[in-house]
């Protein structure tokens, strides 16, 4: 299990998951309750992602721009499934 600091941001609004490579490429994931710290981004999803896949993830919230990052974290919920994305530093192309 990934670990993730406990300072999280919560941000307005939702966040999307688009895969980038192979199998997951074109993937659209809707990601709600979303919180930031630092390089990582905690949500909620209705469906899984796969550990490893490799996403773009753009930000309803005004003000943060989309950054690529690796799921690193999957496990079902009640509800759905808490995401894990670890983020890279730079901006997403």
């Amino acid at each position: 299990m990934a670990l993730v600091p406990r300072h999280l941001t919560h941000l307005d609004g939702i966040a999307t998951a688009f895969g980038l490579f192979g199998d997951d490429w074109g993937r659209i994931h809707e990601l709600a309750k979303v919180s930031l710290t630092g390089d990582w981004m905690e949500a909620e999803a209705c469906e899984p992602l796969r550990v490893g896949m490799t996403v773009c993830v753009g930000f309803q919230s005004a003000g943060i721009v989309a950054r690529r990052g690796m799921v690193e974290y999957c496990e079902p919920t009640d509800l759905g499934f808490t995401v894990r994305v670890r983020l890279e530093r730079s901006l997403a192309a």
